[in-house]
Formats: structure tokens, sequence, C-alpha cells
């Protein structure tokens, strides 16, 4: 099944995310560990692929065509599973022999087999350290393309790049959100994790963040069903947190889908905020619906809208909005490895238009006196930082907010000193995520 998985993707890029939860969908019996191996091996042979062909190349006696995708295939998995799962050599090798022999590079049976064993030998070192040029070291090294590899050492420098890029190449954590504000209710299901043999550790920041330092199967986990918690990330859940959703408020969520940080600003507004959750896709607005239904979350308006009109956005102005925007991604790469392989430097600068038209146009429907939080799952400055530079420099009616971190429970470590969330994985522990919390201080337009 991963190589299946692997297949699609190397002849055309997807979303991982649907393709994998399609294929759970399509095994409902499939067991746990199974899934997990299944689930190990895909993203672990994406994080790495330059590096696993670097690799790769070393002991064949023969250039392998791209064309015989099912061979390099094998092969990328059989080495994944030999220098970074620890499996013992003959099963890995055999794993992937069996692979080939019931595809169409048959043919290649010998030629994996030999290569494999030949691999098994060779250290990830060897890939690299004879490449002189720093950008193209790293890039086999940390298993970057060479475009985002220049992007960053542009930025950072060698040290900060290698680091952040060794963030991304590492399994992320689970982190839960307790979906409540009940001390009570959140310690009885902390006592019922435990019971039911899951590890769970209550974090600092925020409150209701919950980490599972061995991870889990989230259906199968104790409140699942009941709507007592979420999948998300501190830094994700850190948004909603900034926007501080107050009861009898009206506040919009621009960019919805799929919905936890519209379930996280009703949690913590106890229910009493009004709620409109916007998307410009519908299919997506189902998915929003599902997760509130879930989440027993109610009173909340879902409706289809693109936030960039205006008009769309209804007469009514908002005392609060949130803008999740759409964007390159690349804050969530250690998530979602094929980010790396499906982003251009043309789409990072497509998505911060894109943004900017989404800010113009919700902010214009939020009170004199509203607050305006804007957030990227994105590391880039053209998509944080230089977007709210730019729109604060042409809206002078709007300025920054004063954000106090701990008192909004959240990490003051995670702020600069403009008082922007701009977390870094290498650092923070916590996804790439950058956030403004903005204040309209006149109505002049």
């Amino acid at each position: 099944m991963a190589l299946e998985v692997l297949l699609e993707f190397f002849r055309q890029p997807n979303a991982l995310e649907d393709r994998l939860d399609a294929l759970w969908r399509a095994h409902p019996d499939l067991d746990p560990r199974d899934r997990g191996l299944i689930h190990e091996i895909v993203l672990g042979v994406l994080r790495q692929w330059p590096l696993l062909d670097a690799m790769l190349r070393i002991p064949m006696n023969k250039t392998l065509p791209d064309q015989q995708l099912t061979a390099w295939t094998a092969l990328r998995i059989g080495l994944y599973q030999l220098h970074w799962m620890r499996v013992p050599p003959h099963a890995a090798i055999h794993a992937s022999v069996e692979l080939v022999k019931r595809s169409p590079d048959q043919p290649l049976t010998g030629f994996v087999n030999a290569v494999l064993r030949r691999a098994a030998e060779l250290t990830p070192e060897q890939a690299w350290e004879s490449v002189r040029d720093p950008a193209r070291r790293l890039s086999v090294q940390h298993a970057h393309p060479l475009w985002l590899t220049r992007r960053w050492l542009k930025q950072l420098g060698e040290e900060r790049t290698a680091a952040r890029m060794a963030a991304n190449n590492a399994q992320a954590p689970l982190t839960l959100r307790f979906h409540g504000a009940d001390d009570d209710a959140r310690a009885q299901w902390l006592a019922e994790l435990a019971e039911s043999g899951v590890e769970a550790r209550p974090l600092e920041y925020p409150p209701e963040a919950v980490l599972l330092p061995q991870g889990g199967r989230i259906p199968a986990l104790p409140g699942y069903a009941e709507g007592r918690f979420a999948v998300q990330d501190r830094a994700a859940m850190a948004a909603a947190r900034l926007v501080d959703p107050q009861p009898g408020e009206r506040i919009v969520d621009a960019c919805a889908a799929p919905g936890g940080k519209t379930a996280h600003m009703a949690a913590l507004s106890g229910g009493a905020a009004t709620i409109v959750a916007l998307d410009n896709r519908a299919e997506r607005l189902q998915r929003v619906a599902e997760n509130l239904d879930r989440l027993q979350v109610q009173g909340v308006e879902v409706r289809v809208a693109d936030a960039r009109n205006a008009d769309e956005l209804g007469a009514e102005l908002y005392d609060r909005a949130l803008i999740d925007a759409p964007c390159s991604g690349t804050g969530v790469i250690r998530r979602h490895p094929e980010i790396k392989w499906r982003r251009t430097a043309k789409e990072i600068a497509q998505a911060a238009e894109r943004q900017g038209e989404i800010l113009r146009g919700v902010a214009s429907r939020v009170k004199p006196g509203g607050v305006l939080v804007y957030a990227v799952c994105s590391m880039e400055p053209e998509e944080g930082p230089d977007q709210i530079a730019a729109f604060l420099a042409e809206n002078p009616q709007w300025r920054r907010d004063e954000v106090e971190a701990k008192g909004l429970g959240l990490d003051s470590a995670w702020f600069n000193e403009l008082g922007e969330l701009l977390t870094e994985p290498s650092e923070h522990g916590v996804d790439g995520f950058y956030a403004a919390r903005l204040i309209r201080v006149t109505d002049t337009e």
C-alpha cells in the first residue's frame, strides 16, 4: 500500500493527507500497526527523497531511468527501512525485491537486490561529504529542493537553515486540544487517557494543549466520539487565543476550513459568541460542519464566501476577525513533507498576493475598535511580516495591538519585538507560524 501511495505521488504530486485518508477509508479494518508502518514509510521516503536517491546512485553500476518508477520507489522504500527504520537488511531487501517482482519492472529484480545490498553498507554522509557548494550540500544532506535551500540560506545563514531543515525532517509531535473550559472535565479526560494506557502530558502554553509522546490512533482515543478534543498543534492554537473571543461578540473566521480554529474560538468564548465561518469552497465547508458537529459546537453560521470580496462578507461589521490565510505551508513541512516537492517560488509570490486581497477584504468589515488576527502556517517573510508591514503602511486606521502573551495563555518566547507571533520548529518545538494582532483605531477609510 505504501508503494501505491508513493507511486501516485511521484507520478502526480498531490495532497498526501487526502490520499492517505482515502486509503484508510477503503481499508477500515487495517491493523493499526500496519497503518502506522505505511504512514511512516510514506512520510519518511518523502522527507528523505533526494538523499535516498543520492545514496542509491553510489552503488549503481548503470543508470536507472526515471521511467522505471516502481524500481526507483522500491529502492527508496528499502533504503529508508534500512537506514532510518533500522529494519534488518534481509527483511528490508526482501520486501523491496518482492515489490519489484510483482510489477512491470520485474526484469530489474536482480538489479534492485544488488543495489540495496551494497547500499546497506553505506552511510548517509557519503552522499554529501564531497559536495563543496553549501547550498547543494545542504539540499542533499537535509533533502530539500535547491531553490528553497538557497532562499533560506540568503535569509537565515547556514546554521539556522540547517537547523530548520533538520526540524522539518523530524517526526512532528502529536498534540491535542482539550475542547472546553471546564477544568474538572479536562482532569477526568486525562484520567481516562491514563487508564487506557495512553501517556498524556498537559502543557503550560496554551493550557488546553496535551502532548501524546507515544502518539496514538486518534479515533480510538477516549473522548473522540464525544468531541472532547481536537488534533491541533500549539502554534495553531495560538491563533484563536490571539483573537481572544468574548461572549456576545460577532466574529468572522474568514478562511475557516477545516474548522479547528472556529471550534477553538467557540470554546474560548464559552459558546457565547456569534461566529461566522466562511470558505470559498462548499466541499471544504462540509468538513467544517463535520468537525463542528463532532465537537458539539452549536450556533456557528457556516457559509460559502470569498473573503477577498467585502460584499460577500455581509453588511454587518464584526467585532473580531480571524484570517488563517491559505499559504505555502512551509511552516508545517514536518507534518506534510510533500510540501517541499509541490511548492515553487512563484507560488509563494502568488499566495502573498492572494493573502493581501483577503486581508484588505476582511479588514473593511471590522468595526472601529475591533480586532483582526492574520495568521499563516508559513515561514516566508512575504506571507507574514512583509504582508502586515505593507498593509499597515497603506492603512493608517490600523495598528498592531499590544499583546500580553502570558495573559492570553501563550509563551512569550513565541513573539518578536513587534508583538508578532513568529515560531520556528527548530527553536520552539511547534509548527512554523506567523500571526499578527491588529486593531482598527478609527473609522477613516
